[in-house]
């Protein structure tokens, strides 16, 4: 009986405190500039969804360096015999 009298309010807590924590979004929205959709995240405007045609900037010879690909892939946990699969979209720059 006083388990019921501890667990009953602790979980409406917990129930409240789920309910207001979805009210608030990750996103904030602004206007959207060139190539971006105005939703930002972490401080970072979400882009447009890119096509086929998009495949020179994605190439492009200063990514490297602008994204720091090499820290990128040396944070992986990647032995010399690990299996990769390179899924999603784009020109397959890592791999």
């Amino acid at each position: 009986m006083k388990i019921s009298n501890f667990l009953i309010p602790f979980c409406f807590l917990i129930s409240l405190q789920t309910a207001f924590a979805q009210d608030q979004s990750p996103y904030t929205f602004k206007k959207p500039s060139a190539n971006g959709t105005g939703k930002v995240y972490m401080g970072r405007e979400i882009a447009q969804v890119m096509s086929f045609e998009g495949v020179v900037w994605l190439e492009r010879n200063s990514r490297t360096e602008e994204e720091n690909t090499n820290l990128a892939l040396a944070s992986l946990p990647l032995k010399s015999n690990s299996v990769v699969a390179d899924v999603g979209a784009g020109s397959g720059f890592y791999t």
